[in-house]
């Protein structure tokens, strides 16, 4: 959210330093008009270009696990650029309309005509930075940085019930082990590599912090329960290897703090 803010004063700034200098600061009615048409043209097709691209990388992000989603729902960028462009077309249609004498200059709607500029310019320069956060949101390994903000003590024991039955429709670990299992399919064994560092540091972190015997066997219980689902697919690969040693970190973390 600050790098728009700070994009919009930046803008703003050198936009007005630009016009100043040379001496654009007044409009005739028919420029405005046209360029203001030209503005609203632009915006609405841009809009439409970006949710459709939005929603095919968030397919394609997808395709690992449906529960990343929640991810894209949760990142500002895509509902930042959507309400600038939705308000940027809004505000040039209503001045376009407040435009209504061909005669005289409109010296009193001047500043709202420089607005006009300043917040379309803000609007297509703000696509480089939601580009940007939207390709480094298709990388695995961010992804997965991203759900592990989402572990931790509270949300694994709601996941992981009393009667040691699994609720996955909150479980914070599945969404990672989606994303593994789709990486062996892939041989892509460094995103392997990352979903079971993640879990493991997490784990351990954990278990650290929490001094109820009971509830650190629930939480070891239901994270080697995933790490054996996963093992499974593994097993003909050096994968099943690597998920073994953090199934004996994690043991071995829990026996060390009891």
């Amino acid at each position: 959210m600050t790098i728009y803010l700070v994009i919009f004063v930046m803008v703003t700034l050198v936009s007005y330093l630009f016009f100043y200098h040379f001496k654009l600061l007044y409009t005739d009615i028919d420029s405005a008009r046209y360029i203001l048409s030209s503005l609203i043209e632009s915006e609405a097709t841009i809009l439409a270009i970006v949710v459709t691209l939005s929603l095919v990388a968030v397919q394609l992000a997808a395709s690992s696990s449906p529960r990343v989603i929640d991810i894209f729902k949760r990142t500002p960028d895509l509902w930042v650029l959507i309400v600038v462009y939705i308000f940027a077309i809004a505000y040039c249609v209503t001045l376009l309309k407040l435009i209504v004498d061909t005669q005289s200059r409109i010296s009193d709607l001047e500043n709202y005509i420089l607005f006009a500029y300043y917040i379309s310019m803000f609007a297509f320069i703000a696509l480089i930075p939601y580009m940007w956060n939207i390709l480094d949101l298709m990388k695995p390994s961010v992804v997965i940085g991203k759900l592990a903000e989402r572990i931790n003590e509270k949300s694994i024991l709601a996941a992981a019930s009393a009667d040691g039955k699994l609720i996955e429709k909150d479980d914070p670990i599945q969404p990672i082990i989606d994303i593994m299992n789709a990486s062996l399919m892939k041989y892509d064994y460094g995103t392997f590599r990352e979903g079971l560092r993640v879990i493991m540091d997490s784990t351990i972190g954990i278990l650290d912090e929490n001094q109820d015997k009971t509830e650190k066997e629930r939480i070891v219980k239901h994270v080697l329960y995933h790490l054996e689902t996963v093992k499974r697919l593994a097993a003909e690969s050096n994968g099943g290897m690597l998920v073994d040693e953090v199934m004996v970190d994690i043991k071995r973390s829990n026996f060390e703090t009891n």
